[in-house]
This record gives C-alpha cells, sequence and structure tokens, in this order.
C-alpha cells in the first residue's frame, strides 16, 4: 500500500462513513500503483492548466467532507496544492492539501482564467459605484476568513479586506491583504526584505466552508484598507488598496497599490501614479483612509484620501489620478485617519464623513469627527455646509462609519477606540450610535482591553426587519457577548 493510499485508510477510520457523499465529482484521482496524481485542473496565478501529473510530497491535510469548487490551487511560495477533491481507488477526499513532489507532465494551458474557467456572465453578481457599498451593500456580516489571514481585532498585522464577484461567476469572493513585518525590527532591516511585504489574495470560499485562493500577487508592507470599486471601467471590480509603511519611527511612508481588472479575469498590481497636488513628494505616500465615488460627473470613480489637508484625487481615465486640494474643507488640516463616502442626507451626492483623533493637541490641533455635505459639484463642506458629530470623552479615535436606516429614522453607527486621556491607546472598542435626524449621541458598546485590541469594522444587519450593525468577523463573537445592535 502506498504512502497516498495508506493515510487516507487511516484518516477514513477517524470519520463516519456516512460523511463521504458518495455522488460528489472527483476532480483529480490518484493511481496507487504508479504513486502519479492525475489533477484534471490547476490554476497558478492567473494561469490554468490542465492534465497535469505529479507525484505526492507530504499530505498535509484532508476531509471527507464534500465540496463543489472546480480546479485546483497551487501555492508555489510554499510548493502547496490545495485539491477540492481525489478519487483513490474506490473512496473520495476533500479538501485535500499535500506538498508537490515531481511535476511529470503538464497539459495545455490557458491565460486568464476568466476565459478559461467559462464563468456565467449572466450569473455575475452586480456590484456597486461606491466603495462604501462594496464594502457593506452585500448584506455580510460575522464573516469567516482564510485561517491563513485570520484575526481577532484590527492589529497592526492584520489584514485589509474587501469583496465582489470579482471573476464574475456568481460567487461573493474575498480580497484579503495581510501585513507580515515585525515592528520589533528597525525600519530599514523590514523595508529591505521582501518577505516582510504583504500577499495581496483572493479566495472563494465554498458551501462546505473550504477557502481556495484564486489569485494571489506581492504587496505592500502594511495594508490599511481595501477600496473596490470599476476604476476602469471595464464592467469588472478595482481594488485600491491603502498603504501606510512602516508603522513607527521614522515612519518612512509607501505607495499605495491599484489592483486593476484587465476585464479577462485577470488582475495586475501597480504603483498608484499621481500629479498635481502642492509638489510634495510625500502626498501619494503614507495613506491611512480612503473612500472612492464618481465625484465630477464623468462616470469613472475618484478617491478621496487622508492627507493633510484631506484631499481629492481625480481619475484621469488612463490609470493615474491629479490631487486636488480644492474641494474639501474641514474644522482641521491635520489628525484625520478614517474616511467614507456615503449620501447621509439622501440627496443623491455622496457625502465625506472624517474622523481620528478627538483629542489630540500635537500635530497642529485635534480633529473633530464631521460630516462633510456633498454638492453637485464634487465639493465637500463648502460655505460651511458640514456638522460636527458630538465627541465621547477618552474615546476621541475615530475608525469607521456605518449608516443604517429604518423606516423615516436614520442614524449613524461610528466605530471608536481609547485614547491616551483616559484608558489607553487603543484600549477599547466603542459603538456611538448618532440620529441623523436630532444628532443626539449616545454609546451603544463600550468595552475595555488590557492590549492593543479593537473592533475596526462594523457591518449593516437586519433582523426581524429592523436594520442594525454587527462585527465583520465572525471570531469577534468571543469578545462582544451581544454582538447585534439597534437603535431605538
Amino acid at each position: 500500500m502506498s504512502f497516498f493510499t495508506n493515510f487516507f485508510a487511516r484518516l477514513l477510520s477517524c470519520f463516519p462513513l456516512a460523511l463521504v457523499a458518495s455522488n460528489c465529482w472527483a476532480l483529480d484521482s490518484y493511481n496507487a500503483e504508479s504513486g502519479v496524481l492525475t489533477i484534471s485542473k490547476v490554476a497558478v496565478g492567473d494561469v490554468l492548466y490542465s492534465d497535469v501529473k505529479i507525484t505526492v510530497d507530504k499530505i498535509l491535510a484532508a476531509s471527507t467532507q464534500a465540496v463543489t469548487d472546480s480546479y485546483d490551487t497551487y501555492n508555489p511560495v510554499n510548493n502547496q496544492l490545495s485539491i477540492p477533491s481525489v478519487q483513490v481507488g474506490s473512496a473520495k477526499y476533500y479538501s485535500v492539501l499535500i506538498t508537490v513532489g515531481q511535476i511529470i507532465s503538464v497539459g495545455n494551458l490557458c491565460q486568464g482564467l476568466l476565459v478559461c474557467y467559462k464563468v456565467n456572465l449572466q450569473s455575475a453578481i452586480p456590484f456597486f459605484k461606491t466603495s462604501y457599498e462594496n464594502m457593506k451593500g452585500y448584506g455580510l456580516s460575522e464573516m469567516d476568513f482564510p485561517i491563513e489571514t485570520a484575526w481577532k481585532t484590527y492589529n497592526e498585522n492584520s489584514p485589509a479586506f474587501g469583496t465582489a464577484d470579482f471573476f464574475k461567476s456568481g460567487n461573493i469572493d474575498f480580497f484579503v491583504a495581510k501585513g507580515n513585518y515585525d515592528l520589533n525590527k528597525s525600519a530599514s532591516e523590514t523595508i529591505a526584505n521582501l518577505a516582510n511585504y504583504s500577499e495581496f489574495a483572493i479566495w472563494r470560499t465554498s458551501k462546505a466552508g473550504t477557502w481556495t485562493k484564486i489569485w494571489a500577487a506581492k504587496g505592500c508592507l502594511q495594508p490599511r484598507k481595501a477600496v473596490i470599486v470599476d476604476f476602469n471601467q471595464d464592467g469588472y471590480p478595482d481594488i485600491f488598496v491603502v498603504c501606510h509603511g512602516y508603522d513607527a519611527d521614522p515612519f518612512p511612508g509607501e505607495k499605495s497599490k491599484m489592483v486593476i481588472s484587465d476585464g479577462k479575469g485577470g488582475y495586475t498590481v501597480s504603483d498608484l501614479v499621481t500629479s498635481g497636488g502642492d509638489g510634495r513628494a510625500d502626498l501619494a505616500l503614507r495613506f491611512h483612509g480612503a473612500s472612492a465615488a464618481d465625484l465630477n460627473g464623468d462616470g469613472y470613480p475618484d478617491l478621496v484620501v487622508n492627507t493633510a489637508p484631506v484631499s481629492t484625487l481625480i481619475n484621469q481615465k488612463d490609470g493615474t489620478f491629479k490631487f486636488d486640494n480644492s474641494r474639501v474643507t474641514l474644522p482641521s488640516v491635520f489628525n484625520y485617519f478614517s474616511i467614507e463616502l456615503i449620501d447621509v442626507n439622501g440627496d443623491g451626492f455622496v457625502d465625506l464623513l472624517a474622523g481620528g483623533h478627538e483629542w489630540s493637541t500635537a500635530g497642529n490641533g485635534p480633529a473633530p469627527t464631521v460630516i462633510a455635505y456633498g454638492d453637485v459639484n464634487g465639493n465637500f463642506g463648502a460655505n460651511g455646509n458640514s456638522r460636527i458629530i458630538p465627541p465621547i470623552a477618552g474615546r476621541g479615535i475615530v475608525l469607521d462609519f456605518t449608516l443604517v436606516e429604518n423606516s423615516a429614522k436614520k442614524g449613524l453607527y461610528i466605530t471608536r477606540t481609547g485614547d491616551e486621556t483616559s484608558v489607553g491607546y487603543y484600549q477599547s472598542s466603542t459603538l456611538q450610535y448618532v440620529d441623523l435626524k436630532t444628532f443626539s449621541s449616545s454609546v451603544a458598546f463600550d468595552q475595555i482591553f488590557t492590549s492593543n485590541t479593537w473592533t475596526a469594522w462594523w457591518l449593516p444587519v437586519v433582523k426581524n426587519g429592523v436594520m442594525g450593525v454587527s462585527p465583520y468577523s465572525s471570531t469577534i463573537r468571543f469578545t462582544i457577548p451581544n454582538r447585534h445592535f439597534f437603535s431605538n
């Protein structure tokens, strides 16, 4: 009996036979006599190979729970092959993870997963025109994430994420970018080592909960946020990854990244290219927050970014953006880090919500949390058209905004954490509710921690016909007992 067959024989004895679905299609097949694994289809990056024959080095994991993924994926970085299902003699096994031995032969290859995989464009899930809606408009909450990118609450090495039907396959896929570096090492040492840089990856999960990585590329050092819209208007969602750089002295910054679709199921990563501004070379560096929507009515999404002052980047329709510092008027020039574009007042124009450090007197003063209302020209806060959000004492770090609507009542949930004036820097998970009619404010949730843990994002949910909010990650349920919040 071969190692491969023997392993599965022992594995099968650990599971009830009823768990094995006898009518599921096995993609791959393993010949115990020759020791050859025949792979029907395998994706390596954006290339789909068929009829590949290999030998197996090690078996890392396997399951008897059936899945429906349609091709294998290979990660050349760690030499691991993810197999949705494999036939071994009369038995079938699922979600198998192996390291590859020798590659014996390769059949055909095809460039572009969308073309090769023959997805049904009629089943594609539409995406939205603003990045806020693409982050919070799919009805998702308490999401599970791929195990290698899992996290509990937001910290320095936590991933940015986004959701969309990236390949028009009828699936909501996950884009995840996770930092890998250690702040205990110097900036120069960290930046020089490419192993410290994040991986940008798009994942898909089966109904059984099995994750398959369907696209990956090298990313930036410190991804902060994924902003998803169709920047090049080719009908496929693109991704702007807000990159911050090494997050300690001397704060050298780094270029943010564009992940742009080619319209054929492939994605290309490049540096954000900008022009204009006030001539400072660092204007395109050290972004912490951003949001996207069409500001000037030309049909192409633009960006608002947290430069000092907060600025717009106007889409030039050629893959580049031009700084325009004249469109935004806020109470402070500095200390805004969190930004969203949401039509808060329902007039058809997105408004700018900006928050950061409310308490700070360093760096040219505090930044009051504000709604800067947008107008037909794509300006925000013009002629004093803005509203200050009531502060929460000791919880002056603002992280995120979520709009909820129930009949005629509209409210805003604001994600916060502790500041240096009370419980300590990033030492709480706090949720504020603001009634957008009366602007009365209340604290829906406030939990203090002893280490830097907090909840970065909340997502809108509907329960018994009422809209409220819930944490973005399934793992946060262990730290927030009553994790669904609804305004009265």
